[in-house]
């Protein structure tokens, strides 16, 4: 009898197929929280360069804002900004700005002449020209002499 209980206390512990279901279990939720890890990353890349975007969008608006006379008049621009609306903006020729050379301009005024407004249309684009922002606003028309 004695013999008997040497035996069973040998035998404590874990067989090879529990323990390759364990793996296999493990391996499986490790797995699912990756993929969830990797694709909270990249919905946080793309929220990043949209609210980039927005703020460009913004800031170009308010730019204007601050020096309506150089932009008081129809115009389009979308791959060649001249002097001096380029040096006020803050991008090269093309409509790359320039403290983030990720991000392209997209401009459009137009006037209203019925309310002396002009409607400004600004388009933030990457550099594969995909849109990622873009708003409307309202600049006020020189005051009539």
């Amino acid at each position: 009898m004695n013999s008997h209980l040497d035996c069973r206390s040998w035998n404590k512990g874990f067989t090879l197929i529990e323990i390759l279901v364990t793996l296999v279990i493990l391996s499986i939720i490790l797995l699912s929280f990756m993929s969830f890890f990797s694709q909270s990353s990249l919905f946080t890349q793309k929220n990043n360069e949209k609210l980039t975007a927005i703020n460009l969008a913004q800031e170009t608006i308010i730019t204007i804002k601050n020096q309506p006379a150089y932009f008081q008049k129809d115009m389009k621009y979308t791959m060649s900004f001249p002097n001096p609306e380029k040096t006020i903006l803050n991008v090269n020729s093309f409509g790359i700005f320039n403290q983030q050379p990720n991000y392209r301009l997209g401009l459009e005024i137009s006037k209203d002449y019925s309310y002396n407004l002009y409607r400004m249309h600004v388009q933030i684009f990457d550099l594969e020209n995909n849109l990622l922002a873009e708003t409307f606003h309202y600049l006020k028309g020189p005051s009539p002499k």
